[in-house]
C-alpha cells in the first residue's frame, strides 16, 4: 500500500514538473467529480487518532492547484487593472472640474462690429487670447453691452487672436467670399473667470447677426441740444438701452444739432440724465474734442489726472462740465494706457 503511495506521489510531481515546463498551460479535458482527495475522515479511534488524507486520486491534485493559482494571479492582475482604470478616472474629474466651474463663473453678451480679420499679427500688440493654438486676429469695436457690463468700455477697439475665423461665423456666414465678416455687426456671447480683479476671457461666440437700423435709437426732433433734467419730448419708446456709468444703463434716443448727432439718455420719466457725442467736429469751450490727446486734456482739465471707473472708461473732468472717456487697459488694474485719445465726451447728472 506505501509503495502505490509513493508511485502516486511521484506520477504527480512528474505531471506537474511537466506542466510548469509547458509554461503553465493545462490542457482542457472533461473533468471528473472532485475525488475523496480532499475530504479528510479520522482513524475511527484506531492509531495515533490523527487527522489523514486519502489520496485516492491524488493525480489530479496538481493541476487542480495550478488552475487555482492561476486563477488568483488572473484575479489579482484584473483588479489592479480596474483600480488604476479608477484612478485615472477620478484624476481626468479632478482636473477637469475647476476648468467647468471656471467656464461659468462670468457670462457677458454684447454687440460688436468686426473691423479686420487677419492671420498672425503683430506681437506687440495687445490681444485677448481665446482658446488652443490661436492663429488669427479679430479686430472688434465693442457698440455696446447687453444687461450687464463686461470688461471693456462701449466704443473699445479690442483684438481676439482666436483659432479660425471659420469656425466662429461659420454658422451665420457660410459663404465667405460673398459675405466677409469685415465691416459686419453680430450680437457675440463672452465667457470667462475673475481672480485677483483681471478677468480671463475662455469662451467667444456668435449668436446672431445684428442690422444697424437695430441698433439706432429713434430721433427726438428737439432742435437744440438738450440740458441735464430737461423732460425730452418722447413720440417714439426707444428699445435700445446705453451704458451711461457702470453698471448702469438707461433707455438712449438721437438729437441732431447743426448736423452732429447727440445720444441722450433718460431716467424713468423722460427727463434727461446723459449727453454724449462722438463726433471729431465736436469741440467743447476747452477745445478737447474726439481725437484729442491725454496730455492735452489734462492740461486744461478740473484735477491733473484721470479718474478710472471700472468697467466703463478713464474720465477726465472739464470746467465746462464736460467729460472726456478714455479707454480702459486690457487688466482691471492697468493704467491709462500710453497714448491714449479721446474716445467720446459726456455730461451726466
Amino acid at each position: 500500500m506505501a509503495r502505490h503511495l509513493r508511485a502516486k506521489v511521484r506520477a504527480a510531481a512528474a505531471m506537474e514538473t511537466a506542466v510548469a515546463q509547458l509554461g503553465g498551460r493545462e490542457t482542457r479535458q472533461p473533468c471528473p467529480p472532485r475525488p475523496s482527495a480532499w475530504q479528510t475522515h479520522s482513524t475511527g479511534g484506531q492509531g495515533d487518532g490523527r487527522v489523514r488524507v486519502d489520496l485516492a486520486g491524488a493525480g489530479l491534485a496538481p493541476f487542480s492547484l495550478l488552475r487555482r493559482t492561476v486563477m488568483k494571479r488572473s484575479a489579482v492582475a484584473s483588479g489592479v487593472a480596474v483600480l488604476l482604470v479608477a484612478l485615472a478616472g477620478f484624476g481626468l474629474a479632478a482636473a477637469t472640474r475647476p476648468l467647468q466651474a471656471a467656464a461659468g463663473d462670468r457670462e457677458w453678451s454684447f454687440v460688436g462690429t468686426v473691423l479686420e480679420v487677419t492671420a498672425g499679427g503683430d506681437r506687440s500688440e495687445a490681444v485677448v487670447p481665446i482658446g488652443l493654438d490661436p492663429r488669427f486676429r479679430l479686430r472688434l469695436e465693442i457698440r455696446e453691452w447687453r444687461g450687464e457690463s463686461g470688461p471693456w468700455a462701449a466704443g473699445s477697439v479690442v483684438v481676439f487672436s482666436i483659432h479660425s475665423p471659420a469656425l466662429l461665423f461659420g454658422g451665420l456666414e457660410r459663404d465667405h467670399d460673398a459675405a466677409p465678416w469685415a465691416g459686419r455687426t453680430y450680437l457675440f456671447r463672452l465667457s470667462g473667470a475673475t481672480a485677483a480683479g483681471r478677468t480671463v476671457v475662455q469662451e467667444l461666440a456668435v449668436e446672431a447677426p445684428i442690422k444697424d437700423a437695430d441698433l439706432a435709437p429713434p430721433t427726438v426732433p428737439l432742435g437744440h441740444v438738450p440740458a441735464l433734467g430737461e423732460e425730452l419730448p418722447i413720440a417714439v419708446p426707444t428699445r435700445v438701452r446705453i451704458l451711461t456709468a457702470p453698471s448702469r444703463m438707461l433707455p438712449s434716443y438721437v438729437v441732431e444739432q447743426a448736423g452732429i448727432r447727440y445720444t441722450v439718455a433718460v431716467d424713468d420719466h423722460g427727463r434727461v440724465e446723459y449727453v454724449a457725442v462722438a463726433d471729431p467736429r465736436f469741440r467743447c469751450p476747452e477745445g478737447i474734442g474726439v481725437g484729442s490727446t491725454l496730455q492735452a486734456t489734462l492740461a486744461v482739465a478740473t484735477h491733473p489726472e484721470a479718474r478710472k471707473e471700472p468697467g466703463w472708461a478713464f474720465i477726465v473732468e472739464l470746467p465746462s462740465g464736460w467729460n472726456a472717456a478714455f479707454p480702459l487697459g486690457t487688466r482691471a488694474s492697468s493704467p491709462i494706457p500710453p497714448g491714449a485719445t479721446v474716445l467720446w465726451l459726456f455730461r451726466r447728472q
